[in-house]
């Protein structure tokens, strides 16, 4: 059983032992889908890619929250990678982590990009 805990004391409960996040914000209808960037349950932060099991607080994370900044610039730095990739496919990939005040990747690529390159990338990503 999966129950969450809403804020103003509600609760919500689901007979399944996992659920996945998607479902669990769908559930709560309205306008939450299209506001939510992720979730936290239990203390902990999930993405739409994610199951939740058990029982805890449940916060929907929007993109006003710390915690949602977090997973944007986390998702952008995959998207970026895809891009560079589709674009440059011998490039390899290192690392890419979320940081303070955005986001990077490093790359490994035979020629450094020029801004040309970086403008198709952007491009590719949007």
């Amino acid at each position: 059983m999966v129950r969450l805990g809403l804020p103003g004391g509600d609760e919500k409960s689901f007979s399944e032992d996992k659920l996945s996040v998607s479902d669990a914000v769908e559930s709560l209808g309205g306008s939450w889908r299209k506001q939510a960037v992720a979730v936290e349950f239990a203390g902990e932060v999930y993405d739409f890619n994610q199951d939740i099991e058990g029982e805890g607080d449940f916060k929907i994370l929007t993109e006003k929250d710390t915690e949602a900044l977090d997973v944007l610039r986390h998702s952008a730095s995959h998207i970026l990678a895809y891009a560079v990739l589709e674009l440059f496919p011998d490039a390899k990939l290192a690392i890419g982590p979320p940081i303070d005040d955005g986001f990077y990747y490093d790359f490994d690529v035979e020629t450094p990009f020029t801004p040309e390159d970086l403008e198709k990338i952007e491009a590719r990503m949007n």
